[in-house]
């Protein structure tokens, strides 16, 4: 059946009208004389119309009978045509202005443009101090009118309009014979006389100009940015959320055509192709949609079918919300097909619940009372009409049709309040880094995702213990997340398991127990799911039937984003999948692979085109014979190196299509590598163990921050090694809190009552038990065989062998919190709160106390002398040798600052920073603010971390690089040493030799230089 509605039935377009009483517009004395008009006519200025030769006081050439000769006809017709193009190019410039719609004064039009879009074409008038406006005829004005009274009155964006027609006094005359005389002396011919023909009509709708374009008129960026959550974050959480609101109001739009029975524009319930044209943009102030060239199509009678197709269209969003109605899918197509512009599953999700909202407002907004009101209003716009032009078009609003179908609405009210309070627009735009605010780095804004890599081991699966299975790894997940809220206020915004780790078997639907619960998860804390991999199967077992080893993905709001079954899957007893899949999510868009898939050239090809963002790669790697008296299978540096092999080609593939690969495991605990690893264009992130763990990370999605262009050059063997300078991090076992550098590039941390030694590679050589402390800090003691570490403790230190990281000395001391320790080639100096102690580097005995007269807030020392701060007063106490061991209070500084945060020495200069500013050798450099720690580099650089990010500033030459999420927490701490940093939150370190500058990746050496080469030159 046709749906598509039917055209109401107007009379022809009225001639001029025979009423002789129309006064023509007065002619001002020494004007040109016009011809009379006729009703309805314009007045024509003779000077306007060519006239024949011969003909009208133009005389013939003689002998010519009254018939001119022609004469040099080819330069006048070239002539012509550059006049004519000459106008045709002045036209095409029409600047669009906010104006005002209801001054009727025409006689000062200054531009004039012509479409011959609609039933009737459209003027677009430019008058001096009143801005563009725009003038409609035609017969579906009253229609058109009465739909903006209901636009208006719901909340929807609508142009302001009102009519003129030619009983209302003098402006219709006006401006007929006013537009009519401009494009006569401006215009070419041929639109001459299509607007001309246009101007013929009793009535006019003149209407405010909106500052906008078509949909299609828009360039494709543009497009993306504005419209398509594909774009993911890359655009930022502010615009991510006006995204969400132009779509929603996309749907809105879509609701109140339903309500009128505008059939031209989305092809959601109506059997048309669409037209993308009347889907307009305004772009004053905020961005947003408005209904324009909209009409109000009553249909008579017999219209229980079209309420049907109302029916169904709520409905069907209302039971499945997270389904895509077909008429939406349509308008997808509609959208690709005119604009090149995809707005992706999520966003016809968003225009779903657009409709839900435009519904609650058309039947909270609207009675039949108002629409009996509009309707006798449109009769009062115009008492005396002609030829029934008007009344004929008021006669078609049926309040019958508008009421049933607001009744409809308005029982659907409570459906619609429901599904929109379970998806509110704050759930559709992504949690935000609650770490730090973006605003306190001065500009270097970003957005990222934040995944949890579960490498867990999974339980044999029993018909005893399916529920207890379950049970405990959903209250593991959730007590992760749990704890992150905690502790970071944020949950994951991806999450993945293992190969196989789902032991049972079913099909890939919400009905398998496993992927209900997971959902049910999925919408709670607004996260996709990838739900490593089960055994789908065409039959239930034991029934013969394929079976397919396949990935369910959940998204936010507990659907089923998509099922991947592995294509390169081992032996005969699986069915190899034959589809790609590549999603669209929130963030952009993300690839699954299996295992071995990953290592599969076509597959890897297949998904490159799409650009996925993420490809994520729930893995199952066996580790050989499971022997726990077998060593080789256990064998960390074994472990890594094959960590390191997996790391090298898809370092180089993550630089060359810049995507971040995240690969999930199984522990070691049940026979497997336990390889889990995120390796992205300039990071690559591994665990600690290869045992059961989990660990967070942070991937950065914004272009701002994605390195484009080619590779770093770094000298190595193969093109697939040289993938430039990385940052390299690895995820402790437990929470870290302290961090030392030792000798040639090997540093100590402790965490959980463990010091651990770690080398350059982020490779734990060490690791030994040492109880509770509250620090450490590395020794080089001459009167020790080796490097020591010094291990504090609350009035205790002990000093490790810094290589075997066992006891072999302690040292007693008055200080609860102990700030350094220092040495010197003679003395052990400890720094405290409350006590300065020195100590003979011998035999750590004869030590000198000096008792503070304040409680220190920070200090350092630097060679003899020690600083120390208290609020902005600086202290400088000095070590003196005599007979023995002295040390004095030798002078202190009114800073003029409420406060010092950190305090830092640098060529024997001491170096403070407070309130984002570093305070050197009568120097001030301005940095970020609300920074955990400062320090000069150099003469005129400084080194300052901001939550989880790190920032370098060369103060001479006004040169900021920085870092971005090195960390799955705010940096407590970070090392300076050589031409690397090593930096380090509770969980995780950090080896850094690469920032961020201007776009463009840059060492901290390479920065070094530059500033030194510009310092010289100027």
């Amino acid at each position: 059946m046709n749906n598509t509605a039917p055209i109401p039935n107007f009379p022809s377009s009225p001639q001029s009208p025979t009423i002789s009483n129309i006064p023509a517009p007065p002619t001002r004395s020494g004007s040109t004389p016009k011809i009379p008009a006729p009703p309805g006519g314009i007045a024509i200025p003779l000077s306007g119309v060519p006239t024949p030769p011969g003909v009208g006081g133009t005389p013939a050439p003689p002998g010519s009978g009254g018939i001119r000769k022609k004469s040099n006809w080819r330069e006048k017709r070239a002539e012509e045509e550059r006049l004519q193009a000459l106008k045709k190019e002045e036209y095409s410039k029409f600047d669009f202005k906010d104006g005002d719609y209801s001054n009727n004064s025409w006689n000062n039009i200054e531009q004039f443009k012509f479409s011959e879009e609609g039933s009737a074409g459209v003027f677009f008038v430019n008058r001096k101090g009143s801005g563009t406006t725009v003038v409609k005829g035609g017969l579906y004005i009253v229609q058109e009118y009465c739909a903006n009274l209901i636009a208006l009155e719901i909340g929807l964006p609508a142009p302001r309009m009102r009519i003129i027609d030619y009983y209302n006094g003098p402006e219709w005359s006006k401006m007929k014979h006013h537009i009519g005389s401009y494009v006569i002396k401006n215009i070419d011919a041929y639109t001459r006389a299509c607007v001309l023909k246009k101007l013929d009509r009793p009535q006019f709708m003149v209407m405010e100009a909106c500052i906008g374009k078509d949909i299609d008129c828009i360039e494709l960026e543009t497009l993306y940015n504005i419209i398509s959550l594909d774009v993911g974050m890359r655009i930022g959480l502010e615009q991510r959320f006006k995204t969400v609101k132009l779509l929603r109001q996309i749907g809105f739009l879509i609701a109140f055509d339903m309500y009128t029975n505008n059939w031209d524009r989305l092809p959601v319930i109506w059997g048309n192709e669409g037209n993308v044209h009347n889907i307009y943009i305004d772009f004053r102030e905020e961005v947003h949609v408005m209904a324009i060239d909209s009409i109000v199509s009553c249909i008579a009678k017999n219209y229980s079918g079209y309420i049907d197709k109302v029916k169904h269209c709520i409905e069907s969003i209302i039971q499945n919300p997270l389904n895509i109605f077909e008429g939406i899918e349509n308008s997808r197509e509609l959208f690709k097909m005119s604009t090149m512009c995809d707005i992706g599953y999520e966003g016809c999700i968003q225009i779903q619940f657009g409709i839900l909202e435009g519904v609650i407002k058309i039947a909270k907004s609207l009675t039949r009372e108002k629409l009996e009101n509009f309707k006798t209003h449109l009769k009062e716009l115009v008492p005396n009409d002609w030829g029934d032009v008007w009344t004929s078009g008021v006669n078609q609003i049926n309040i019958d049709f508008l009421s049933d179908i607001l009744d409809t609405m308005g029982s659907y009210v409570d459906d619609c309040t429901r599904v929109l309070n379970e998806y509110p627009i704050e759930k559709s735009v992504r949690k935000y880094n609650s770490h730090v605010n973006s605003s306190q780095l001065s500009g270097f804004g970003y957005s990222d995702i934040k995944v949890l890599v579960i490498q867990k081991d999974a339980e044999e699966l029993t018909s005893q213990n399916e529920e207890a299975q379950r049970e405990k790894y959903l209250s593991h997940l959730v007590g992760l997340i749990e704890d992150e809220i905690s502790l970071n206020g944020r949950t994951p915004d991806f999450v993945i398991y293992p190969e196989h780790f789902f032991k049972k078997s079913g099909n890939a639907d919400l009905d398998h127990p496993d992927f209900k619960e997971l959902a049910e998860l999925c919408k709670k804390y607004d996260m996709y799911i990838i739900a490593g991999s089960f055994n789908e199967r065409e039959n239930e077992f034991p029934l013969p039937g394929k079976v397919w080893n396949s990935t369910v993905t959940i998204g936010p709001y507990g659907e089923i984003v998509g099922v991947y079954r592995k294509r390169c899957p081992s032996g005969s007893f699986f069915t190899p999948g034959t589809e790609a899949a590549v999603y669209d999510t929130k963030f952009g868009k993300i690839a699954i692979l299996i295992c071995f898939d990953i290592e599969n050239e076509f597959c890897l090809e297949e998904i490159f085109p799409e650009n996925p963002i993420l490809i994520l790669n729930p893995v199952l790697i066996p580790a050989g014979f499971h022997d726990e008296s077998n060593t080789n299978t256990r064998n960390p540096l074994a472990w890594k190196i094959a960590l390191d092999l997996m790391c090298k080609k898809y370092e180089y593939l993550a630089w060359d299509h810049q995507f971040t690969l995240i690969r999930c495991d199984m522990g070691f605990s049940s026979g497997h590598r336990g390889s889990s690893q995120v390796i992205g264009p300039y990071r690559t992130i591994q665990p600690s163990t290869m045992q059961e763990t989990h660990f967070f990370a942070y991937i950065d999605i914004d272009n701002k921050n994605t390195f484009y262009g080619s590779t770093p050059e770094v000298d190595r063997s193969s093109v697939e090694d040289n993938n430039g300078n990385r940052y390299i991090s690895r995820i402790l076992d437990s929470e870290s809190n302290y961090i030392t550098n030792g000798p040639d590039n090997v540093f100590f941390s402790y965490a959980n009552g463990l010091l651990s030694s770690w080398n350059i590679n982020l490779e734990c050589v060490t690791r030994s038990e040492v109880g509770e402390c509250c620090g450490i800090k590395y020794l080089n003691l001459n009167n020790s065989k080796s490097d020591t570490i010094a291990v504090f403790r609350t009035n205790l230190i002990d000093i490790y062998d810094a290589v075997i990281l066992k006891p072999i000395h302690s040292l007693e001391t008055k200080n609860n919190i102990l700030f350094d320790i220092y040495v010197t080639d003679n003395f052990l100096i400890l720094l405290g709160n409350e006590y300065i102690e020195v100590y003979f580097i011998e035999n750590l005995e004869g030590g000198t106390v000096l008792e503070l007269s304040v409680e220190l807030e920070s200090a350092l020392i630097d060679q003899n002398l020690i600083v120390g701060t208290k609020g902005g007063v600086v202290y400088y106490y000095q070590i003196l040798v005599d007979s023995g061991i002295s040390i004095e209070l030798s002078n202190q500084q009114e800073t003029g600052l409420s406060n010092i945060d950190t305090i830092s020495s640098l060529g024997g200069e001491i170096a403070y920073s407070s309130n984002g500013v570093i305070y050197y050798n009568d120097e001030e450099y301005t940095c970020t603010n609300n920074l955990s720690k400062s320090i000069l580099i150099n003469d005129y650089i400084s080194l300052s971390s901001i939550g989880d990010a790190l920032i370098l500033y060369n103060h001479k030459l006004g040169i900021v690089a920085h870092t971005f999420h090195l960390h799955s927490n705010p940096i407590i701490g970070f090392i300076y040493e050589g031409n690397s940093i090593i930096s380090y939150d509770t969980t995780g370190l950090t080896i850094i030799s690469t920032f961020k500058q201007q776009g463009k990746l840059i060492t901290l050496e390479e920065m070094m230089k530059i500033s030194e080469s510009c310092i010289l030159n100027n």
